[in-house]
């Protein structure tokens, strides 16, 4: 009852700080505007939508990883940028974060360096802001909507791994500690199950660690050093609609190990089950990947929520949307009528966007380089 009682404590205690930090930032929220930047860097959507074209025609991985690296940044102390921050005690170094995606870094810093790089806007808009428009764009050049996004965020001057772990979903969470989770940080089921079904955490099956950042200009590059941070120790959390997961998030879906404790696991389809075993068997390799999305795994749209129909959710997490009666019921919504999903979709990252936002202040600034402090 110890380490039960303690957990407890712990997430009260999170749940405390982030209520705190919901109710400073509802004021910093309502400063949010589609034309922050209207007068002072005009061409910043144009910019940073070209970064997002050319880094997802390099590699398609940076799609999904920039979504997840914009929901793990809300989530974790607020839409803050505080996720990019490089150093000995920074989020990426906790729980799930450690696995955030090279490429949808890059993808940022190339952002950064674009809006830069041109004159008007050199220094005006924050990492935060680049982020945020940046996961907007690679869900609409995916087969998403496209939609406004509010502006106006300050970048945060403080990335601490404490409160990573507490703080996103598990991928073996049941729909009560979905809901306290998402609604801790003003989110509803509703919310939750739209983001579940488009918010990606997209694990990379290799990582091409020794690529060199040498050549990139002093300001805007990322030293190897943060890259070999993001080493392969994979925690996954939450529903996904393009994607991959390892073998491990799931495993336990698969097999009854002995002296395991008990697993409250939604059930799973017979057939889609032996598949995976053929995918993942006991003697699996570390890098085995599997579709999250068995339905359309490469393309934003409702088929996650129909793979969860057919029973064919890998993680606990996605499954028991569909398992507990009190969300099947927007799960078929969602699986019929794509146009629902999307605008459920955009209302909810719209909500998400809000999250822990930052005015002026001293704990707030535009960083010249999103990975470190000004």
């Amino acid at each position: 009852m110890g380490p039960r009682r303690s957990g407890s404590r712990r997430q009260n205690v999170v749940a405390a700080v982030v209520g705190v930090l919901l109710a400073t930032a509802a004021c910093a929220a309502a400063q949010l505007s589609q034309s922050y930047y209207a007068s002072t860097c005009p061409n910043v959507e144009t910019l940073v939508r070209g970064a997002v074209a050319q880094k997802l025609k390099e590699n398609s991985n940076a799609g999904p990883g920039t979504l997840r690296l914009f929901f793990h940044d809300c989530f974790v102390r607020g839409c803050d940028a505080s996720v990019l921050i490089a150093g000995p005690d920074d989020e990426h170094s906790a729980g799930a974060d450690t696995t955030l995606s090279p490429d949808a870094l890059d993808l940022i810093t190339r952002a950064k360096a674009a809006v830069d790089g041109d004159s008007q806007c050199s220094n005006k808009v924050s990492c935060a802001d680049i982020l945020a428009l940046a996961a907007r764009d690679v869900v609409s050049q995916t087969g998403g909507p496209y939609y406004q996004v509010e502006l106006g965020r300050l970048d945060g001057k403080v990335g601490t791994r404490a409160v990573v772990k507490h703080s996103l979903p598990g991928a073996a969470f049941n729909l009560d500690e979905l809901n306290k989770l998402f609604a801790v940080n003003g989110l509803t089921q509703t919310d939750m199950i739209a983001l579940s079904g488009s918010t990606v955490y997209f694990l990379l099956s290799t990582l091409d660690l020794s690529r060199s950042h040498e050549s990139r200009s002093s300001e805007h590059a990322i030293s190897s050093s943060f890259w070999l941070s993001l080493r392969l120790n994979f925690v996954v959390a939450g529903g996904h609609t393009i994607g991959v997961t390892h073998c491990d998030k799931f495993v336990r879906r698969l097999y009854q190990f002995k002296g395991a404790a008990p697993q409250n696991s939604p059930p799973m389809n017979l057939l889609f089950l032996r598949q995976m075993r053929q995918t993942c068997p006991l003697n699996y390799s570390p890098n085995t990947v599997a579709m999250l999305d068995a339905v359309s795994p490469s393309k934003f749209d409702n088929g996650y929520y129909q793979t969860l129909q057919q029973m064919k959710g890998l993680l606990a997490s996605d499954q028991v949307l569909f398992a507990d009666r009190r969300s099947r019921s927007t799960v078929n919504y969602f699986a019929a009528n794509q146009t629902a999903f999307f605008d459920a979709f955009v209302a909810a990252i719209t909500k998400l966007g809000r999250v822990g936002v930052k005015s002026a202040g001293s704990d707030a600034e535009i960083r010249r380089v999103c990975t470190k402090v000004n």
